[in-house]
């Protein structure tokens, strides 16, 4: 009997704490279900009344913005717009809103329909890809004492400044900021307080989540400027680096690679007929290197980026390097041509002056002379590879080929040498 006593005090017990924590439940409910139809019913929520309505120069309408930067996703250099990923936590306070929480059992946050009230027009300053005006959630929070709180994870598109001179080592700055605009009231002057935050900077490489593009953040701040239609504006400032080693492989260092080779050209032999299809060879990798950069460059430079300088001094040098081996082989053939006739003129005088007369002997004048012309007829001498003829000019082909060899070596080197390192473009 006593354990029976005993369960039956202790299934009372449950129930009776069941029945208060119901009790406790709906009485939330109904202060809950009170607060936002008395909200609702307000005159500020029915004729969706503005916040900053009244508002002076001595009080103006503040909205208060925390950023928290994920993510910079990419920079469309052709467009010129940075896209990023962040949280947003944009604040304002609506004097119509508040309450007492002591009449409402204690609710100190109620959850309102952004359709049912008034929410800023608050557009992006410096453009936006996707719409004018920035998004707020669906939902908002709005506290006791008035304050309207929209919490939200977007994608943020601006326009952003594209400087590619130094491409691809270069950096970025971009700005971005909010104007609140109103275009049925004139409302007074609206100020942002704005906040940043970010962990891009020491985050864990092994972070899964931790996602990093082509571009690393360097700073971000919060800056304010004064412009001509705005006063003590604020704004969002994000400084990145682009990630560089994949454009070094793929860029740079081939197209170094191929000033370099350039000269080269002097050093295949005349003979073997190759010197002008390298040089078709060289044009041809310059050209791909071309189209590949006229790509991803934007189409309103306002400085000469290095690499288009470097871009341009290779096809220079590839068409005077194209000139001087033309130079060489037009004047090796004419030095074979004109050795050849010289070769045939004395072989025909040696021939006519060792005929003899007619007592068969020759005079001594005559003997001389011939002995002389055959003097300074060129001997042939025959390559015992290829059995080709070299009548004595391979000298001053050598030399030729050697001396342009050397100018577009030295001029090379002594090019990328300030290109590199004379300028600003390896930081």
């Amino acid at each position: 009997m006593e354990n029976w006593y005993v369960l039956v005090i202790l299934m009372n017990g449950f129930v009776s704490e069941e029945m208060v924590c119901g009790s406790e439940n709906s009485s939330m409910f109904r202060d809950y279900e009170m607060l936002k139809d008395d909200m609702l019913q307000r005159p500020v929520i029915v004729y969706k009344v503005p916040a900053s309505l009244g508002s002076s120069t001595s009080d103006p309408f503040e909205i208060f913005v925390d950023m928290f930067l994920k993510e910079v996703v990419d920079i469309d250099q052709i467009q010129q717009f940075m896209t990023i990923v962040c949280v947003l936590d944009m604040r304002w306070r609506h004097k119509g809103l508040t309450w007492d929480p002591d009449f409402y059992g204690g609710l100190k946050s109620l959850f309102v329909d952004a359709s049912d009230m008034w929410i800023p027009q608050v557009t992006l300053w410096i453009g936006n890809k996707e719409s004018v005006s920035f998004p707020f959630q669906d939902t908002l929070t709005i506290n006791s004492s008035g304050h309207v709180h929209s919490g939200v994870l977007t994608y943020v598109s601006f326009r952003c400044s594209i400087d590619v001179r130094s491409f691809p080592f270069d950096k970025q700055r971009c700005y971005f900021g909010f104007i609140h605009q109103d275009t049925k009231l004139n409302l007074g002057w609206t100020t942002f307080h704005l906040k940043n935050s970010t962990n891009l900077e020491d985050g864990d490489k092994n972070d899964p989540y931790g996602i990093h593009g082509e571009w690393s953040l360097v700073n971000f701040t919060v800056g304010c400027k004064t412009f001509e239609v705005l006063d003590d504006f604020c704004y969002f400032e994000l400084t990145v680096r682009r990630q560089r080693l994949y454009y070094v492989i793929v860029v740079i260092f081939p197209l170094v690679l191929t000033s370099v080779m350039i000269p080269l050209v002097f050093l295949i032999p005349e003979k073997s007929g190759e010197k002008i299809s390298y040089m078709v060879t060289i044009f041809t990798s310059t050209a791909i290197f071309l189209s590949y950069i006229s790509n991803v460059m934007p189409k309103g430079l306002s400085s000469t980026p290095y690499l288009a300088i470097l871009l341009t001094e290779v096809f220079i040098e590839g068409f005077c390097a194209t000139l001087a081996a033309l130079w060489v082989l037009t004047k090796y053939e004419d030095n074979c041509m004109m050795i050849k006739q010289k070769l045939e003129r004395g072989s025909t005088e040696i021939t006519r002056l060792t005929v003899s007369d007619d007592q068969g002997v020759i005079s001594d004048n005559k003997k001389m002379e011939v002995e002389k012309m055959a003097q300074e007829t060129p001997k042939p001498s025959y390559n015992k590879s290829n059995d080709d003829v070299n009548f004595g000019i391979c000298l001053t082909r050598c030399q030729l080929d050697f001396t342009f060899l050397c100018s577009f070596m030295t001029g090379q080197i002594v090019f990328l040498t300030c290109l590199l390192f004379g300028t600003d473009w390896i930081d």
